[in-house]
């Protein structure tokens, strides 16, 4: 830095003052009685040159007052990166440690230093809300916060502008620092963002997805950031004066040792991290491992977080589930990261937009807890720090220090308030003896909100013992029991604008439990609105099978089961709110409180998905005061979902991330339950207790397990449909207009494949002969020829040889219906080749070995699909067989022929694909060859209609045969049509064929879903019907026997129960969750108890005289007419059903159920409908009641006794028989 450009700042101070002395010259030249323009000119001069030189002044002073004051602060964190990046696993841990500690500080230094040079703004924002956004979340991974750190040393480099007063500066070229730093400023702040996006994508991963990417990027971000300090350093040096070039030692010495970011995540990388990033690298990089399931399940055992952090979708079935992980991981590995990136880049913005407002709190709040970097003045007294007057007049009234007991100052409010009222009564009027506030307007009616803030007297009676409790805690943040300044000033400022702290107070004391219990209300009847959506018929709704098996994954997710933990928790009402005045601010803030938290929502597209979310969407405060009102509005959102759902297909993922949304809210909830549960740990006995009368009890009840018996979120809970309860149903009109761009992830109403077009650009029959004749394209089979049939092993194949090199090798992909398929191999000189076919889908292998025949243009030869060490010696042992024409042993020969062909006409060639022998079989191949592709190109309707014919009758074959063994009730192909299946696979297109089978798992699930209860008895999946013990069955209803429709009438014995067929069954064909199971287990009792007590009776009625069915002269058609079939009229007998819905009992007779006949409109009941659940009457035996867990203990412990008790007469019988026998023995002896 040149001498004259430390003189030149000097100067300019210099001539700022002057700039002062004469404007407040000619403001006392002109000092007139009446004011001219030159005066009013002049002190507006004088005015703003004197504003701007003090601020600039105050400015400079703050922030390196507050530089030096925590200097030790600044000095560790701008060792931080060097500590990184020492590679001392101590040193590391430290720095990670007080990442969060020293943060905050460098972000309020940041704010004082852009008061004294605004233009670092932009940096010091973004910067700012970018660390504080995910503050919480990255202390679990370091590659992130090192990342982090490095942003840090980047934007420290802006400290040493506070060596510089005068922010218009001008170096030697003239130029302000401003406008030599603006451009590279924008950039720092845009890659900030950027790079905040990145980490807050990333965290949203799981280990094995990060272990594949991710780290590249994050990578460039530390890269750049390392370039962009350097820029700094040099900009600032030429502009900078005192006091920098020893500092700039320091910067150039720890720039010097990290020019490259990847060595910094070296050093942080876990063990496990490393033991992934190397096992990848092993098995040829992550697209080789995500080919193949085994891979990805060393992966994730190397990961130590399971399939559920990948796909938390669990079916039961391991392989399934390992699957469906791998194909998720394989979407999210292929997916274009910039438009990832950029997609949550939006969402991320509204997270620093929400952030942004509360950032001065958030920095308040954090400096609080480091108290040792802060050198903060003592006022006079503590008191003096309380923001109210009336808190602070009580504060100083009772001489309290930093905190109070919570009890003590709530009693000193009330009487605080009530003394003071009396005070202004007296002023203005006689106080009556009895009722010093018997002027009290409490009983005013429709009073406006101005008077009723204006004349709180109403409020003061809410200020009393009996109410202690909901008072403090509204206070009492952190539940210690002590009341601090802090907790007083926040509560006072959390005051709605307008209302008076009584008035606040009062509403804590009563009005937040009724508005609590009015949400709790309004979720029932949300609740009840969703159920009323799924009770649904197919006909009439087709799109809702399609979306089913999600809307019943999100009803009996647990999640939405902990609602209803939540609101029976909630204690009820001791009695409604009469006064008027406290209803109408308690539905003034209820409402505003809700537009507040819907506004938030939508700027998240209501979408939580991270718990830091929830607290940017509530704002500062307890997470219980917010809670219900939450749930509320994510409901009714989801709500809306369920009404799309009726008339669209939904993405997997739409409801999914719904429940997502609701799993972080409660993990919020948990996170506080927590931290309270370690506080009355130390401060009460009795910690259950204490929780139970917290909040009303709104954080009572977390217990884990499953108790389906007491759950109240059915269908027809009362509390959701109450006539205080408003309906949250919609009609028609209003459904009509709900937005399709709520979704998250769109519909699917549309067919939406990629297979068609990667085929047609993929595979070209005219691309051939492009480098080599055996270049191009080619059809065939993988034939297997056995001594009593021949048939097609992996179906149809079309391949593209795409590359061939000077040394033979050849590159190219191949199509059949399973799935694409990776070709390698190699050519030799005499035209023999190999060939490997590796099956992407399920990782199969098959070799071949055979020869290319450029005249014939055909590829034959010999495959083989076995272990690694059983190819060469079986493909060696086939090309010996086939070239002299022997088959030993009767064993099948594998031989593979490809031609030519497109693969569209391969269905009109003889067997095995060799040409026709004569004129009249090649004119019938080349005509129906011809006419088909005129057909298909034409789109013409026979062409049409037998392909869907074909399509359907492949499509219900290839169900049936993936079901045939897993599941319950199956239909097992027999062995004709095995090989009619066989025959579609070796004549349709592969491409036709691969996209039918991409159906095939949506299909299923809809026709035959859900697939998550597993048969008592043979083991298997059940599909369709469900049959559910209503005897065999834990007292809570957790632990349930369940039969699939072959085993429906079977004995069985388990661990838990003695299932026998005279035991009522409930049947159902779709999910029952615990809300419903609660309603129907008792009534579906009850229902079997009428039914087999009817059919008891009507038993012995037939073994009477024949007049005991004459009443009065007339039959009595009483017992005739109550047992009628609903569909057929004829009498019924066990075995038969019952309704469950409807009343009166409706019977249906085995047959009518079977056919599911029409139910008739003047039978018994001509509101039944088969989609209600029925119980099973088999016979009218009695069955006793299920005896309790107790009386079966009891019991036990009775049989315990008497075993017992047998034990001992026999060990009694023993000592005799041993006495007996010692007698013996010693009399023999003593004969001898």
């Amino acid at each position: 830095m040149s001498r004259s450009s430390v003189v030149n700042g000097f100067n300019r101070n210099d001539e700022l003052q002057q700039s002062i002395h004469q404007a407040s010259d000619i403001n006392a030249k002109f000092q007139r009685n009446a004011l001219s323009k030159s005066q009013t000119r002049a002190d507006t001069l004088t005015e703003n040159v004197t504003d701007a030189f003090t601020s600039s002044q105050a400015a400079y002073e703050k922030i390196n007052s507050f530089y030096n004051s925590n200097q030790s602060a600044f000095v560790a964190a701008a060792s931080s990166l060097e500590k990184l990046s020492s590679g001392n696993s101590n040193l590391v841990e430290e720095t990670i440690s007080t990442f969060t500690e020293y943060c905050p500080i460098i972000v309020q230094g940041l704010q004082s230093l852009s008061q004294l040079h605004p233009f670092i703004g932009i940096v010091c924002q973004a910067f700012s809300l970018v660390v504080t956004v995910n503050l919480t979340r990255i202390n679990n991974d370091k590659k992130v916060i090192a990342l982090q750190l490095q942003m840090q040393d980047t934007v420290m480099v802006l400290f040493d502008l506070r060596h510089m007063k005068d922010p218009d500066h001008m170096d030697d070229e003239g130029n302000t620092i401003e406008n030599r730093m603006s451009t590279l400023l924008n950039n720092i702040a845009e890659d900030i963002k950027k790079a905040g996006s990145a980490c807050d994508h990333y965290m949203k991963k799981s280990f094995t997805l990060k272990s594949f990417k991710y780290e590249n990027r994050l990578t460039g971000y530390g890269d750049k950031f390392i370039e962009y300090r350097k820029q700094l350093i040099f900009n600032l040096s030429v502009h900078t004066a005192i006091g920098v070039d020893v500092a700039n030692t320091k910067i150039d010495r720890m720039s010097a040792q990290i020019e490259k970011f990847a060595e910094i995540i070296q050093k942080v990388e876990t063990v496990r991290e490393k033991e992934a990033k190397e096992f990848i690298h092993n098995q040829g990089g992550a697209e080789v491992c995500l080919q193949d399931d085994q891979l990805v399940q060393r992966l994730i055992n190397i990961s130590g977080e399971g399939i559920t952090a990948i796909n938390a979708r669990r079916t039961g079935d391991d392989q399934k589930d390992l699957k469906a992980a791998r194909t998720k991981l394989l979407r999210e590995f292929s997916e274009d990261l910039d438009e990832a990136l950029d997609k949550n880049m939006a969402r991320f913005e509204q997270k620093m937009d929400m952030q942004s407002k509360r950032m001065q709190s958030f920095i308040d709040d954090s400096l609080h807890n480091h108290d040792r970097f802060i050198i903060s003045a003592l006022k006079a007294g503590a008191y003096d720090r309380i923001i109210d007057v009336d808190m602070q007049a009580l504060w100083k009234e009772h001489d309290w220090k930093g905190s109070v007991k919570a009890r003590y100052f709530v009693l000193a409010l009330g009487d605080f308030y009530v003394d003071k009222q009396i005070s202004k009564d007296t002023s203005r009027f006689p106080v009556s003896p009895a009722n010093p506030l018997s002027q009290d307007s409490t009983d005013r009616r429709n009073g406006s909100p101005d008077a009723i803030f204006k004349d709180d007297r109403w409020a003061l009676k809410y200020l009393d013992i009996s109410r202690v409790q909901p008072i403090l805690e509204a206070i009492d943040d952190d539940g210690t029991g002590f009341i601090s300044i802090k907790e007083v000033n926040t509560f006072v400022r959390s005051k709605p604008d307008g209302w008076s702290l009584p008035v606040w107070i009062a509403y804590w004391a009563a009005g937040w439990h009724a508005d609590m219990v009015r949400y709790k209300q309004k979720i029932h009847a949300v609740i009840c609105e969703m159920y009323r959506v799924l009770d649904y018929d197919t006909i009439d709704k087709p799109h809702l099978p399609a979306n089913r098996r999600n809307m019943d994954e999100y009803i009996t997710s647990p999640p939405f089961t902990r609602i209803d933990l939540l609101l029976r928790s909630l204690h009820p009402l001791e009695y409604s709110i009469t006064n008027s005045n406290l209803k109408q601010i308690s539905d003034a803030y209820s409402s505003s409180e809700e537009q507040r938290l819907q506004e938030n929502l939508r700027s998240f597209a209501y979408d939580i998905d991270t718990p830091e979310t929830v607290s940017l969407v509530t704002g500062p405060g307890r997470i219980e005061r917010f809670i219900l009102p939450l749930l509320y509005l994510l409901l009714k959102k989801h709500l809306q979902v369920f009404y799309l759902a009726q008339t669209h297909i939904l993405d997997n993922e739409e409801l999914w991330d719904s429940i997502t949304s609701l799993k972080n809210v409660f993990e919020v909830l948990d996170n506080r339950i927590r931290n309270l549960t370690a506080v009355f740990k130390q401060t009460v006995p009795d910690v259950s207790k204490r929780l139970g009368n917290f909040a009303y009890g709104l954080l009572s009840y977390v217990d884990p397990n499953r108790h389906p018996n007491e759950n109240s979120l059915g269908p027809w809970n009362q509390e959701g449909q109450d006539a205080e309860a408003e309906s949250e149903s919609m009609s028609a009109d209003e459904i009509a207009q709900i937005p399709l761009d709520i979704l998250k992830h769109g519909v699917r109403d549309n067919l939406e494949s990629q297979i068609y077009q990667h085929s047609l650009t993929t595979f070209n029959p005219n691309d051939q002969n492009l480098h080599s004749p055996l270049s191009g394209y080619w059809a065939g089979h993988f034939w297997i020829e056995g001594s009593n049939e021949t048939y097609s092993a992996k179906g149809l194949l079309q391949i593209s040889i795409t590359d061939i090199d000077e040394e033979g090798k050849i590159t190219g992909v191949a199509e059949a219906h399973r799935g694409l398929i990776t070709v390698s191999g190699k050519i030799a000189s005499d035209n023999t080749l190999s060939l490997n076919f590796s099956f992407d889908e399920d990782g199969s292998e098959v070799e071949c070995r055979g020869r290319f025949d450029p005249n014939a243009e055909t590829l034959t030869g010999n495959f083989f699909v076995a272990d690694e060490g059983e190819k060469a010696d079986r493909l060696q042992g086939q090309v010996k067989d086939d070239d002299t024409g022997d088959s030993q042993n009767n064993e099948p020969t594998y031989k593979f022929f490809f031609n030519r062909t497109p693969a569209f006409a391969w269905r009109f060639y003889t067997l095995l694909g060799q040409a026709s022998k004569t004129a009249r079989d090649r004119w019938t191949f080349a005509i129906n060859a011809v006419l088909d592709k005129v057909q298909r190109k034409g789109c013409s309707w026979n062409y049409l209609k037998s392909h869907y014919a074909e399509r359907r009758r492949f499509l219900d074959l290839m169900v049936r045969n993936s079901m045939a063994y897993s599941f319950t009730p199956s239909s097992p192909l027999n062995s004709e049509e095995e090989n009619e299946l066989r025959l579609l696979v070796s004549k349709i297109h592969p491409t036709d064929a691969r996209f039918y089978l991409s159906l095939l798992e949506s299909l299923t699930d809809t026709k035959f879903g859900p697939w998550v209860y597993t048969c008592d008895s043979c083991d298997r999946v059940i599909t369709r019907s469900r049959f559910i013990c209503l005897i065999c069955m834990s007292e809570d209803f957790a632990e349930t026997f369940e039969l699939c429709l072959n085993c429906r009438d079977s004995s069985l014995s388990t661990r838990s129960f003695n299932h026998i067929p005279s035991h009522a069954m409930l049947k159902t064909e779709r999910v029952i969750s615990d809300g419903e199971l609660a309603w129907a287990v008792p009534k579906g009792r009850a229902v079997a108890a009428r039914a087999k007590k009817l059919f008891r009776s009507k038993s012995s009625a037939t073994n009477r005289h024949a007049t005991d069915g004459i009443k009065d002269g007339k039959p009595d058609k009483t017992q005739q007419t109550e047992t009628l079939c609903c569909c057929c009229r004829e009498e019924v007998d066990a075995p038969c059903w019952v309704c469950l819905s409807c009343t009166p009992d409706t019977y249906i007779c085995d047959a009518c159920e079977k056919e599911r006949t029409q139910v008739q409109a003047d039978g018994p009941n001509k509101w039944h409908e088969h989609k209600h659940h029925l119980i099973r009457i088999h016979d009218p035996e009695e069955i006793p009641d299920c005896p309790s867990v107790e009386s079966r203990l009891l019991a036990l412990e009775g049989n315990l006794t008497a075993v017992n008790t047998r034990l001992e007469s026999f060990e009694a019988m023993l000592k005799q028989l041993l006495a007996a026998s010692t007698t013996t023995q010693s009399n023999s002896v003593q004969g001898l």
